[in-house]
């Protein structure tokens, strides 16, 4: 379970990377269509990615792993 609930937040967390960098291309180049479309995507990938860290399970999964880090397991 752990696994994947890190797996989703690591994919999310490159969504948002990828559209960021997208967005900035497009904001040099003045596509406007383009720049607000990947706003949008943008946006949602960051909705997407807080959800996951402010999960319960997330937040559970995090401690395990910093406890187990801690304790040298």
């Amino acid at each position: 379970m752990a696994k994947d609930i890190f797996e989703a937040y690591f994919n999310a967390n490159r969504q948002v990377e990828l559209a960021k960098e997208q967005l900035f291309k497009h904001e040099i180049t003045g596509d406007k269509f383009k720049v607000n479309q990947l706003k949008k995507q943008y946006e949602e990938a960051l909705k997407i990615k807080k959800s996951i860290e402010d999960s319960e399970q997330f937040k559970n999964c995090a401690l395990k792993l910093i406890k187990g880090m801690l304790a040298g397991n």
